[in-house]
């Protein structure tokens, strides 16, 4: 069994697989978590004047720029879960 790991993410907690790379970040204009999964990066930030984006980047050079929302969160793989608390 997996170990299950929770970032909370503006009132929401990201769940996620601790076998799944990932690198959190932190600095003064943003914040947020990174996740490389079979070569595509899914980046979920958070800018500090109020913005949450979903940035996907795909191994094929697709690219996506999308706001963070309920009606976007299916773009992120299953294996990453998006919970209220």
């Amino acid at each position: 069994m997996q170990n299950k790991i929770n970032f909370p993410f503006q009132g929401h907690l990201i769940e996620f697989d601790s076998s799944i790379e990932y690198k959190i970040f932190d600095d003064k204009w943003f914040y947020g978590i990174t996740f490389i999964i079979d070569g595509n990066q899914y980046e979920i930030v958070h800018n500090k004047y109020g913005f949450e984006r979903i940035l996907i980047n795909h191994a094929d050079g697709e690219v996506k720029d999308v706001p963070f929302n309920k009606d976007t969160i299916y773009l992120l793989p299953s294996s990453i879960r998006i919970r209220e608390p």
